[in-house]
């Protein structure tokens, strides 16, 4: 069996050695001693445990409010990313940010909004959208607290 020691030259040497060895070494073993990183996934999801997942008294359904809210265009929006219904979200990157509604699409919403000075559109629908209430409170003439 081939010993490896930190001593060990981590040359062209140990590769022939393991080759030759013909044993069959664990992946960990090799990854610590010649720094090899396992690869990792970089999916839709990565990254969100704590923005995906809701606190205990949001479980469940949303309120029917939030459906029956009918948007215009022209209205501003904050995109809140509901966990429940995933495969219409949009993106993670997109959790906060404010748009413009500048159309609809069947039962979703196209909404318009600049990231970085780059003008973006996404489609999505209203359980992933809420009103922007700096707009409602502007309308009204109350204020924000």
């Amino acid at each position: 069996m081939i010993r490896l020691t930190t001593n060990y030259s981590l040359t062209k040497n140990l590769f022939k050695d393991l080759y030759l060895g013909r044993r069959i070494l664990k992946y960990r073993v090799l990854r610590v001693t010649l720094g090899f990183s396992v690869h990792r996934t970089h999916g839709l999801r990565y990254k969100s445990r704590k923005l995906l997942t809701k606190k205990p008294r949001e479980k469940g359904r949303p309120g029917i409010s939030r459906w029956l809210y009918e948007y215009k265009v022209g209205d501003k929006v904050v995109i809140d990313i509901d966990p429940t219904f995933i495969t219409t979200a949009p993106h993670r990157r997109y959790q906060g940010k404010v748009g413009t509604i500048i159309g609809r699409r069947g039962k979703a919403y196209e909404i318009e909004l600049y990231v970085g000075g780059k003008r973006k559109i996404i489609i999505t629908t209203p359980d992933h959208i809420v009103p922007f209430k700096a707009q409602q409170s502007a309308e009204t003439g109350l204020k924000v607290s």
